[in-house]
């Protein structure tokens, strides 16, 4: 998120709790500089997102058929794994997702002076 100067994850600046996706932009970006074990680091689905992306871009342009059934269901497994993994991260104390409730927005709006 671009505003106002700010470079973050939108629910991590507000709420200082960061989004399943938290890490995604960063690893994608390390994986395109051949920094893979960074790449995992950062977000370990960023393959899962790379793929799905050109998987997407494929049955968009008509180059690829792909069944109903699979194109419903897809959009909830890549949910369901989100969630997974970034239940996975909290457990194994990522620092890339961890919770900074006192740094968020709303706390300093609302914290007293």
């Amino acid at each position: 998120m671009m505003l106002l100067g700010i470079y973050r994850c939108p629910s991590e600046f507000l709420f200082g709790i960061p989004c399943p996706l938290c890490g995604a932009t960063r690893s994608i970006m390390c994986a395109l500089s051949g920094r893979f074990a960074e790449a995992f680091y950062y977000h370990p689905l960023w393959p899962v997102f790379v793929i799905a992306s050109v998987l997407f871009i494929l049955w968009f342009f008509d180059i690829i058929r792909v069944k109903k059934t699979v194109r419903e269901a897809a959009p909830a497994v890549l949910i369901m794994l989100l969630l997974i993994c970034f239940v996975i991260r909290h457990i194994d104390h990522s620092p890339v997702v961890a919770i900074h409730l006192k740094e968020s927005f709303l706390y300093r709006l609302f914290s007293n002076p």
